[in-house]
């Protein structure tokens, strides 16, 4: 590891980055999580999404028997899902998740941090002096 990407590391893990498994409240709610995994995210292996997986269902004593294709089917197929979904870190700042092959950039309107300053546009080499 590079010293820049460990300074980068130990900026940002505390803020995107965990090893807890504890989604014990989450479970207990109800909740359902469809984990979407790039292969193409080097910041993100695959691998370790599968190995946060086997993790959470350890500690809540194993997986349930799910049919994971009628679930998606449910939140795609039957349009229960937003066109492009709105992520938000809590605090600052709210991105649209863009499709495939999109990136979100600034389209200079709208509140900096909110989701509404920018679009998803086609990805492509990035400009100088563009964010």
């Amino acid at each position: 590891m590079t010293a820049d990407a460990g300074e980068s590391a130990e900026r940002w893990w505390p803020r995107t980055g965990t090893s807890d498994p504890d989604l014990s409240a989450f479970h207990a709610a109800g909740g359902k999580l469809i984990p979407r995994q790039g292969d193409a995210d080097r910041l993100i292996p695959t691998g370790g999404t599968v190995g946060c997986r086997r993790r959470v269902a350890a500690l809540i004593g194993g997986a349930r028997k799910v049919d994971d294709l009628a679930a998606l089917t449910a939140r795609v197929g039957n349009r229960r899902a937003p066109a492009v979904p709105t992520a938000a870190n809590g605090q600052t700042a709210a991105r649209d998740v863009c499709r495939h092959s999109m990136i979100s950039r600034c389209v200079g309107r709208g509140d900096p941090p909110a989701a509404s300053g920018f679009g998803c546009v086609p990805a492509g080499p990035s400009r100088p002096g563009r964010t």
